[in-house]
């Protein structure tokens, strides 16, 4: 989702600056679109990844104790 939120506002940001500055070409290309949230995806899966493999190994019970 945030992927998808950062090619929204960076869509938004080019439109604008497209107004300010209608001389200056601007193109997308949607290779480097799909790319971008790609790598915000795969980075996503890396970031919970640890903090799921430590709270796997985990004993239930001891987890609940201390809450």
């Amino acid at each position: 989702a945030g992927g998808l939120l950062g090619l929204l506002l960076m869509g938004l940001l080019l439109g604008l600056l497209h107004l300010a500055m209608p001389s200056l070409p601007l193109a997308l290309q949607p290779l480097y679109l799909l790319l971008a949230l790609l790598l915000a995806a795969v980075l996503g899966i890396l970031a919970g990844l640890a903090p799921a493999l430590r709270a796997a190994r985990l004993h239930p019970v001891a987890a609940l104790h201390s809450e």
